[in-house]
């Protein structure tokens, strides 16, 4: 074991820099920073090129690092699970982006990154997953606070529900949908994801509010439901084709952002309730309790 308290950063590679800010407070010991031209950027280069080591790329892009102090190691030493510390995370800056992370990898130090003692590679985004990835993303000043408030509100969540309640079968289905190699993956998992959220967005759980109050953005909610159900049973047929295929990708690509919107709505506000939904079944084309 460590007697020293371990520094942790968590690499990102797809949203670029764009605060005049070197480094924003996510949360107390923790900061989302610029890495290109960073201490931290230098060191990881020399840390992936010394002689005989074989850790790390040097030539992976990444632009923005959250950075943890006093982390503890499971911060990289379950990065296969999807509800780790680093998971969780990655999932919450994919959801206000609105975009996978191309490559995500974590960093450790024992001596507060005056050198590195590993690093993991997290996630790498392949397959269909990168027809989201055609529109650049920028982290802003408010974006950053807006990820510090999303942030705490998962923890706080996560803390209440572990991996049960309709939230985190939404966050956990929508982890899941980004990270899936093909389309048909995808949009399984985003249908498990609006189909968690639905009934909340119609009228909540007290005193949780409603999502929205637009009935067109339940009607459109509805609408992918609908399309990915059916896409659900085109895949267990085995009735493929490159026609299925390609109304694969484009329902993807339509539901993916409007499914971030709607968990963005939900992290960002702070009265998540403490207890899960009722058990709602699929009748139909309407979600009923």
């Amino acid at each position: 074991m460590r007697s020293q308290p371990l520094s942790v950063a968590v690499l990102f590679q797809g949203p670029s820099w764009s605060s005049d800010r070197k480094s924003i407070n996510l949360a107390p010991g923790m900061s989302l920073c610029k890495f290109k031209g960073s201490s931290l950027a230098n060191l990881y280069t020399r840390h992936c090129n010394e002689p005989g080591l074989v850790d790390g790329d040097p030539d992976d892009d990444y632009e923005v690092y959250v950075k943890i102090e006093s982390a503890s190691s499971s911060w990289y030493t379950h990065c296969d699970d999807p509800f780790s510390d680093v998971n969780r995370l990655s999932n919450v800056i994919a959801i206000m982006t609105s975009k996978p992370i191309s490559v995500c990898r974590v960093v450790w130090s024992s001596d507060r990154f005056r050198s590195v003692d590993g690093t993991s590679l997290v996630c790498s985004c392949s397959g269909n997953t990168y027809c989201f990835l055609w529109a650049p993303t920028t982290i802003t000043g408010e974006m950053a606070r807006q990820i510090g408030v999303a942030w705490k509100n998962y923890q706080a969540a996560w803390e209440r529900h572990l991996s049960g309640g309709w939230l985190m079968t939404a966050l956990t289905g929508f982890q899941y949908a980004w990270r899936s190699f093909y389309a048909d993956q995808t949009c399984l998992n985003l249908g498990i994801a609006l189909e968690a959220l639905y009934p909340q967005l119609l009228k909540g759980n007290r005193p949780f509010p409603p999502i929205d109050q637009s009935p067109d953005k339940a009607t459109h909610m509805l609408d992918f439901i609908r399309e990915i159900r059916s896409i659900r049973a085109t895949v267990v047929r085995g009735d493929m084709s490159e026609e299925i295929d390609n109304r694969m990708i484009v329902t993807a690509i339509e539901a993916f952002p409007f499914t971030a919107s709607v968990l963005e709505r939900v992290l960002l506000d702070g009265t998540i309730p403490a207890f899960p939904r009722p058990a709602c079944v699929l009748r139909g084309t309407v979600l009923q309790e």
